[in-house]
């Protein structure tokens, strides 16, 4: 799990960008201070604390290799890319270790494609705030006499700003609009007890537990049961409406029946819908069994 940025983190991050901007100017008033800090604090949350933990002494790091009058050299700012891209593989790589590791131990189906997705969304996240920070953009855009330009790094400062307000606006919607719409991985199927279907004794699903792993109530509005017969056919056996709330961090015992399509259905799976939109589904079962 990605441990919590603390006010101290982001004030270090504060003096790290001016660092790193190697721009002459004045430290902004403290009402400027603390709306920079807020912008900041609406997209580190996305990034893994170890990248941020890297990422702002390595380029702080890295101010050591410019010229003894205080000029970008090439050196310079080809080092600040590579420890960018560093950052980026980290992203990716500590975003979807720690999401995988968290969606199969509480069982929640597809978890490659939503480590990835939570991964490729945490890497994006970082690009921007890199580009909020200036560091590799900012050196790229310099003067004829080598240093890097005032008005570059004011220009990845407002683009940085607009582009993690833009991310924060539209971020509860890009997981959303996934193949899978389970958002946040927030809702799984836990368990559940049916009978087998039997000689001419048709089955039936008796109760089903969802596990809530927010803390936030999850309202749920149908269940349905769909015969899985080929990768291309998933005729629906049964459906109810329900209209239960799954506590925030707990489990909730859904007690309604759905039967069986026939004898010949063998293998079902389970769809329980929320208020929401969003869909969880249980991996296919023998009814027979």
């Amino acid at each position: 799990m990605r441990t919590p940025i603390t006010k101290n983190d982001l004030t270090a991050q504060q003096i790290g960008t001016q660092k790193v901007a190697g721009a002459q100017k004045v430290a902004p008033a403290n009402v400027e201070k603390a709306e920079e800090q807020g912008v900041a604090e609406q997209i580190v949350k996305f990034i893994p604390a170890e990248v941020i933990a890297f990422y702002l002494p390595a380029i702080a790091a890295v101010a050591g290799l410019k010229a003894a009058d205080g000029s970008v050299t090439p050196l310079y700012t080809n080092t600040l890319w590579i420890v960018f891209g560093a950052g980026v593989i980290a992203s990716l790589f500590y975003m979807y270790s720690s999401s995988h590791n968290d969606l199969v131990k509480n069982n929640i189906p597809n978890p490659m494609m939503r480590s990835l997705a939570k991964a490729i969304i945490s890497t994006f996240a970082f690009a921007i705030w890199a580009l909020y920070l200036g560091g590799p953009f900012a050196a790229s855009v310099s003067t004829s006499a080598g240093t890097v330009s005032p008005s570059g790094q004011a220009l990845t400062t407002i683009y940085g700003t607009l582009l993690i307000l833009g991310f924060t606006l539209a971020n509860p919607f890009i997981y959303n609009s996934l193949p899978f719409p389970n958002s946040s991985s927030d809702l799984s199927i836990v368990n559940k007890e049916y009978t087998a279907t039997k000689s001419n004794v048709l089955g039936q699903v008796n109760n089903v537990t969802m596990r809530n792993h927010t803390s936030e109530e999850i309202k749920l509005t149908k269940a349905s049961l769909y015969w899985k017969k080929n990768y291309f056919q998933k005729p629906l056996a049964a459906s109810k409406k329900i209209n239960q709330t799954v506590p925030a961090n707990s489990e909730l015992i859904i007690k309604e029946k759905l039967s069986f399509m026939d004898l010949k259905s063998k293998m079902h799976y389970l769809e329980i819908e929320t208020a929401n939109g969003c869909i969880i589904r249980n991996p296919p079962f023998d009814s027979t069994k």
